[in-house]
């Protein structure tokens, strides 16, 4: 099987700034959790941009600051503490992927060079925000994130699925319902 080989070690301190607001063109702000390194200087970023609660990436988040990275864990427009509305499917998301990787790298602790990882709908928005081509997006990392909306999921040759039923009234509000 192939190695990884050596990965990076945690060599950092790590600083939490939790929910802090980054701003969207249109006027709606995002809420995000930054994760970096304890150190002055700059450092590459990571983007996580979840409609699933951006808590759940916490310890993700401490452990890629610990190695010299910054991560900013994000909730999606409309849900949990970000503003405006929450349409999973909205071209909206587009822009707020791009409208964010650039805040990234504008910020001070920020080398300017923004990547994005996540799986299944975070790595939807990943592919949404590569569509835009914000100047410092350098990598996206999508995991199991269907390849399209017509063929994969939310639909099978146009059809939706039934569990896409389940998983639209589970996220159909700010908060998920039980």
């Amino acid at each position: 099987p192939p190695v990884a080989g050596e990965i990076s070690p945690q060599q950092y301190e790590v600083v939490s700034e939790l929910n802090q607001k980054a701003p969207m063109r249109d006027g709606v702000t995002l809420t995000v959790d930054i994760f970096r390194p304890k150190a002055e200087g700059r450092f590459p970023a990571i983007v996580y941009l979840t409609p699933y609660n951006k808590t759940g990436n916490t310890a993700r988040g401490q452990l890629f600051a610990s190695r010299g990275y910054v991560v900013i864990n994000a909730d999606t427009r409309g849900r949990f503490e970000s503003g405006g509305d929450w349409d999973p499917f909205s071209p909206l998301h587009k822009q707020d992927g791009y409208d964010l990787v650039e805040w990234a790298a504008a910020q001070t602790w920020s080398t300017g060079k923004v990547g994005m990882f996540g799986l299944s709908y975070m790595g939807w928005t990943q592919w949404w925000t590569a569509t835009q081509a914000p100047p410092s997006l350098k990598c996206i990392v999508p995991e199991v994130a269907p390849p399209d909306n017509f063929y994969n999921c939310p639909s099978q040759n146009g059809i939706y699925v039934c569990w896409m039923m389940d998983w639209a009234g589970m996220v159909s509000d700010r908060n998920p319902h039980s």
